[in-house]
């Protein structure tokens, strides 16, 4: 998880909960294949930090004698810290700045940022020594599954703007008409091996090609992260938003960021909770809003923040 400010930086960003555990079987470091299991082609080697693809003849339907090992390199061996500030313009639109740091034990820099945007066909980002690519998004949202989502990407201009382990990079942005909510943020990390695309891996069998897709994908090969972010466009029902909350607040407690036992966890889950349930007969207001004033440590108050934010609309 990750924790987030508004107007301040937070002193004691939490780390991002990332996959820990390989999705496939260990690549044995003894090199001795004759155990591996039939009809499994992907393995990961922790020392590379690399897939290794092998597939034998009797394995893969192939009449070729040799073997067949390839090695693509991982991006995930990042450790994200994040804090970010969120403000309305004045024109309708929120600014969104983030600070990214990656932590001391982290094996790679951190190379890519995305973050998808539900509501806002075309928002803007920036940061210093780094360009935004916004491209249209397939994923669509299950809340509101009209609605497109575009694709924010923060790259580095230079290898040596990349957030090297142990440093950090303040004022990434993004400029939205969205409101804001908890949304997805995923790092990359810089990869000194082969890099995995489907073109690479097209001559091989189609079930091991598959399988290595399936192990290659966003979710898996980089470190994600909830964070609050462009997520809402102006007008979305209060129960879509109030569902969104809840379920942010839910994940904060389980991964302990938040104490589930505080008078504002208590009250906002209290106020969220009751609004879902009236199904939309009751309509948020500042009035009902008021507990955000019971707000005490950092995350809370910015949660407390976005809720303001949002539901003022």
């Amino acid at each position: 998880m990750l924790i987030f400010t508004s107007g301040v930086w937070a002193q004691t960003p939490a780390r991002a909960v990332g996959v820990t555990l390989s999705p496939v079987p260990i690549w044995p470091q003894d090199g001795d294949t004759s155990k591996l299991p039939k009809g499994q082609y992907v393995f990961y080697d922790p020392p590379s930090a690399e897939y290794v693809v092998y597939y034998a003849p009797d394995s893969a339907g192939e009449q070729s004698v040799q073997p067949t090992i390839l090695r693509f390199g991982t991006h995930s061996l990042v450790d994200p810290e994040v804090t970010f500030e969120v403000a309305p313009t004045g024109d309708g639109r929120f600014h969104y700045t983030y600070k990214v740091e990656n932590g001391a034990h982290a094996r790679q820099s951190i190379r890519k940022i995305s973050i998808l945007d539900y509501s806002d066909s075309s928002p803007q980002g920036a940061g210093a020594k780094w360009t935004a690519h916004v491209e249209p998004h397939n994923e669509r949202d299950l809340a509101t599954p009209a609605v497109s989502a575009s694709a924010i990407e923060l790259t580095p201009n230079s290898a040596s703007s990349s957030i090297t382990p142990g440093n950090a990079m303040q004022g990434l942005m993004v400029d939205s008409t969205s409101l804001p909510g908890f949304v997805s943020m995923a790092f990359r990390g810089d990869s000194k091996s082969n890099e995995y695309t489907p073109d690479a891996a097209a001559s091989l069998p189609k079930a091991v090609r598959d399988q290595l897709a399936s192990v290659m994908t966003a979710a898996l090969d980089a470190k994600s992260a909830m964070v609050i972010g462009p997520r809402f466009a102006k007008g979305t029902s209060q129960s879509t938003l109030s569902q969104n909350f809840d379920f942010g607040i839910q994940v904060l407690v389980r991964h302990k960021l938040l104490d589930p036992n505080s008078t504002f966890v208590q009250n906002a889950r209290r106020v969220l909770g009751t609004q879902l349930q009236s199904n939309d007969e009751i309509q948020l207001n500042s009035a009902s809003l008021d507990f955000t004033k019971d707000a005490k440590t950092d995350l809370e108050k910015e949660i407390a923040n976005a809720l303001e934010i949002t539901f003022a609309q």
